[in-house]
């Protein structure tokens, strides 16, 4: 055979392998990153594409951890050991309301993840909402979280989601809320001039309205903020966007049943005693930490500038948000119910009192 003719055959035959293993291989990595990664909806939506890599992804995402269901386990507890079932809980959301120091209570969180040796993921808010109307949308979410690597501490502006629907595990929910007619006049003033150094996008002070003038005139942003927090418990269904007594029935229950510990601005010394009293595997010294930067914290976070608000104003309030506060008194009694059966078993371990105390649960 012609030399010729032999070579242009070689030649010919090492450029159909080539072809062949570059096909090969960009099927591998098309498999790759659909098995590694997000979908491109999902990325742009709820997480950015820097913060998508900052976390560590899971090993073997295919195992999965052991149910923690927060409901059961508070009507088991009667002995201070008791409390250490939370410590098997591998995961938990920080399904955060906003103006209620959720800032203040997550530069804690990251101090304790670098000493405890756990993933924390802060989120940015969803599109300017909490909610996630879309059902594909909040499945990639909560597919989000299989991805990451256990133990670890989600935060994120969302309303509640059930992950059971989408045939995953609830995480352990925890949250703060805050007085109502309080969290919905700081929200008000914040959106106007942010927070901390925030840079406003105010063009025209002059026509901006104290909440006083947006609560004579109906404002639509002085609605707003009266009507967020139930569904942050409440879930995505269309009626949870309503104030009424069925969605309130509802935020109670998911509360009681996912909600590990909500605890309240007003006294956050206690939240962070309770998370590391019912969870030290993860908030083992948050009261220390959070004492030592108390001051600074608050003051870094607070609203910027903000108004008095007259008393009919309050009151104008007060009648609108009584669903609220009827939440807002259930959290807070089950909150210190929390924490008085701690301090009362903590009393009993040490031998301060005696178990068969009258006072003991």
């Amino acid at each position: 055979m012609d030399m010729s003719i032999l070579k242009c055959l070689t030649v010919r035959l090492v450029l159909y392998v080539a072809v062949f293993w570059v096909f090969v291989l960009s099927i591998y990595l098309v498999f790759v990153h659909d098995a590694l990664s997000f979908s491109k909806e999902t990325v742009s939506v709820h997480v950015s594409s820097k913060s998508l890599h900052q976390f560590p992804v899971r090993v073997n995402p295919s195992t999965h951890s052991a149910s923690c269901d927060a409901g059961k386990i508070s009507q088991h507890i009667h002995h201070i050991e008791d409390l250490q079932q939370y410590n098997s809980c591998q995961r938990i959301f920080y399904n955060r309301v906003p103006k209620c120091g959720s800032r203040a209570v997550l530069s804690v969180l990251g101090s304790l993840a670098q000493n405890n040796n756990f993933t924390f993921v802060s989120l940015p808010k969803v599109h300017g909402n909490y909610d996630i109307h879309d059902n594909s949308a909040r499945e990639n979410f909560t597919l989000m979280f299989e991805k990451i690597a256990e133990p670890f501490l989600v935060s994120q502006h969302v309303n509640y989601i059930n992950f059971k629907r989408y045939n995953l595990l609830n995480p352990l929910y925890i949250n703060v809320i805050r007085d109502p007619v309080e969290r919905a006049i700081s929200h008000y003033y914040y959106k106007l001039y942010g927070s901390g150094g925030t840079v406003t996008n105010i063009t025209h002070p002059e026509k901006v309205m104290t909440l006083d003038e947006c609560i004579s005139q109906q404002g639509s942003a002085c609605r707003y903020v009266q009507n967020i927090v139930l569904p942050f418990f409440c879930g995505h269904a269309p009626f949870c966007r309503e104030r009424s007594g069925e969605t309130l029935a509802r935020a109670k229950s998911v509360i009681r049943s996912q909600y590990m510990v909500v605890g309240l601005t007003e006294d956050l010394p206690a939240f962070m005693d309770v998370l590391e009293t019912m969870m030290p595997r993860i908030f083992h010294n948050a009261p220390v930490v959070y004492n030592k930067t108390r001051e600074d914290l608050l003051g870094k976070f607070k609203t910027t500038k903000r108004y008095e608000v007259s008393e009919k104003t309050r009151k104008i309030l007060l009648n609108n948000m009584a669903t609220e506060y009827n939440l807002y008194k259930f959290v807070k009694q089950r909150f210190y119910d929390q924490l008085h059966k701690m301090q009362l078993l903590q009393s009993i371990s040490e031998g301060k009192i005696s178990k068969w105390s009258n006072s003991v649960p």
